[in-house]
């Protein structure tokens, strides 16, 4: 087991304290608004708090909360029917120049074309920082598969972004 009993608040504190953000973020590339991603966040943690007695330390604690993240998300979404981006991106705030924001958004949204493996990948690696057999753990997949499906979402972002697809 993880934690003691006795180091439980300690214990349970560090844990959120090192992983909110990378887990904020991961749930934030899909969801692109702050509160409903700081609401999934907050439910992966009660999510793990909630089942810490059957948490078995088999690799990294991090892997262990994507993989919440990521069933969270998908609970999210089928919970909705039709939303559209306009509803989920309340981005407004940021006092970049507008070219910035038009940039994000073309990314996101060659990101949000992708088949949503791929997506998935995309957003683990690169926003959540993930190495690929950390990837792999997670999706219960060999290496060499996260490998060739990164390179595939590489390149069909590419295309996308260089307006050949």
């Amino acid at each position: 087991m993880l934690i003691n009993k006795g180091t439980y608040d300690n214990s349970i504190d560090k844990i959120i304290e090192n992983n909110y953000e990378h887990i904020y973020r991961y749930v934030y590339c899909f969801v692109k608004n702050r509160d409903i991603a700081q609401d999934i966040t907050q439910d992966v943690f009660l999510k793990f708090l909630k089942n810490i007695d059957g948490y078995i330390e088999s690799g990294k604690l991090k892997n262990y909360l994507y993989v919440i993240a990521k069933n969270c998300v998908k609970d999210f979404f089928k919970k909705q029917k039709n939303i559209s981006f306009d509803e989920l991106s309340n981005e407004v705030g940021y006092s970049n120049k507008m070219e910035k924001i038009e940039d994000k958004m073309m990314v996101m949204d060659a990101i949000d074309s992708l088949k949503p493996i791929e997506k998935d990948i995309i957003v683990l690696k690169y926003f959540g920082q993930l190495k690929n057999k950390e990837i792999a753990n997670i999706y219960g997949k060999p290496v060499s598969t996260v490998r060739y499906i990164l390179k595939r979402a590489e390149k069909n972002l590419r295309k996308r972004l260089e307006g050949e697809i």
